[in-house]
């Protein structure tokens, strides 16, 4: 998968970002904080989602990743969700 400026993302970014762009949130690396923050409700959703299928091995997707992998996208995703206009830093 490539990115918006067209270069290919790591096996990881396109993990988390594949999985969000699959659920509807059009998310990239380079979005704006103002994007998160526009899609925050779907984000916390998202995590609820990823969460959920982790404890109750409910979503496909996640049957073909290392528990590592699957670690690394709450890791992600929570990071991702940091990216607000409140938590701008001048």
């Amino acid at each position: 998968m490539k990115n918006p400026m067209g270069v290919e993302m790591s096996p990881r970014a396109e993990r988390i970002y594949g999985w969000l762009q699959r659920r509807g949130i059009q998310i990239t690396q380079w979005s704006t904080d103002q994007c998160v923050q526009t899609n925050y409700g779907k984000l916390q959703d998202a995590l609820t989602a990823l969460e959920k299928a982790q404890s109750e091995k409910t979503e496909k997707f996640l049957d073909e990743l290392t528990l590592t992998q699957v670690k690394d996208m709450e890791i992600d995703l929570r990071n991702i969700m940091r990216r607000t206009p409140d938590r701008r830093v001048v």
